[in-house]
């Protein structure tokens, strides 16, 4: 979905979206048919993250589209061979866009003032610059802020997150989570219908009127 990209953003940030049958939208549907027709395994379709990531990490897919959190994989002997990470780099999608929603986030349940300034507190810790900068030097995690400045022995540990970031904070276009911005009931008919295009059995204007018919249910 995050085909469409560029002159689009505001389209890929857009809440509950009732129609599907626009050009970039008939754009980006073509596209991934295509992708999945010309440019990836027979898995792909219907196949769970277990078959995309085994395919990475495997060597018999030379592309996966996932985030950061998979860069540990990337060392473990348990799931990909000596020095995999040596030959991985990083790039964000293109037109110079990078996907970008918030992490989990927390709910103060306090009943009284006093905790509930405590909690504030600890919270603002645990979304410092110092917090963010310790867990990428010490398990990898990417920094939520786009000013923190990475100490060389730092990059040097963590070179492909590095990369990531850099490039992330350098993107011209971020793109929300469409899980959370369209109507549930679109979604479930995106998944629903999904096979079909990409096995070619419905163009992408039948796809895309499908999406529409199920957006405009809600009111």
């Amino acid at each position: 979905m995050y085909l469409i990209i560029a002159k689009h953003n505001k389209l890929m940030n857009t809440t509950n979206i009732k129609d599907f049958t626009t050009p970039e939208f008939i754009d980006a549907f073509t596209k991934i048919q295509k992708m999945f027709k010309e440019y990836t395994t027979t898995d792909a379709v219907g196949g769970k993250y277990e078959n995309g990531a085994n395919n990475f990490l495997s060597e018999k897919t030379a592309m996966i589209a996932n985030g950061p959190w998979m860069i540990s994989d990337f060392q473990d002997p348990t799931k990909a061979p000596a020095g995999f990470i040596d030959k991985v780099g990083a790039a964000i999608f293109p037109g110079q866009g990078v996907f970008d929603a918030p992490m989990l986030g927390f709910f103060i349940a306090s009943k009284d003032k006093e905790h509930a300034d405590a909690t504030v507190t600890l919270l603002k810790y645990l979304t410092s610059k110092e917090v963010q900068l310790r867990g990428l030097e010490m398990v990898g995690t990417m920094p939520a802020s786009t000013n923190i400045e990475i100490p060389q022995e730092v990059a040097n540990k963590h070179p492909l997150i590095t990369e990531l970031i850099k490039l992330a904070n350098g993107a011209k276009y971020k793109y929300n989570n469409y899980q959370g911005l369209w109507y549930p009931n679109t979604l479930d008919t995106l998944s629903t219908n999904y096979p079909a295009l990409a096995l070619n059995k419905m163009t992408p204007q039948e796809f895309a009127k499908k999406l529409t018919e199920a957006a405009n249910k809600n009111k």
